[in-house]
């Protein structure tokens, strides 16, 4: 009986854990947010989720979230920004649910999205060409970063 009370306190815990993650994330999908604010509240976000503690579901659940990139709010437009938002809007559904088996397509999603669009962005800014490959010298970074 003990054991499982213990459980249960446990995935109280997690749950409201889980619960108050959730809520940092959703801070990041305001809209309109300007690039500055969404860089800032996507990295709150991620950096809640590499302090989490927890019982082991919960630890397993968020190893999944902790690879995700949110540098992009550094260098993607407002469009770039509304499409990583409705990833991590995905993503932060599937952190509420506390089920780990949708966490891992919600977190590749994130950064399949993430990297589309900063790589997209770059392209288009001459930062880099569509294979991949170094574009055009000069200042790359005022480039990359649309200024």
């Amino acid at each position: 009986m003990a054991a499982v009370l213990g459980s249960d306190s446990t995935e109280a815990a997690d749950q409201a854990e889980l619960d108050r993650l959730a809520a940092v994330g959703d801070a990041a999908l305001v809209s309109p947010v300007s690039n500055a604010d969404f860089s800032r509240f996507s990295y709150a976000y991620r950096g809640e989720l590499h302090k989490a503690r927890g019982g082991r579901r919960l630890r397993h659940l968020l190893a999944g979230f902790r690879a995700s990139l949110s540098a992009a709010g550094h260098v993607i437009d407002a469009a770039g920004i509304a499409v990583v938002q409705e990833a991590l809007r995905a993503e932060v559904g599937a952190l509420r649910t506390g089920d780990p088996d949708l966490a891992a397509p919600a977190t590749f999603q994130t950064l399949r999205r993430n990297g589309q669009v900063v790589v997209t962005t770059l392209v288009a800014r001459g930062v880099i060409s569509a294979d991949g490959s170094p574009a055009a010298p000069g200042d790359v970074f005022s480039r990359a970063v649309g200024s």
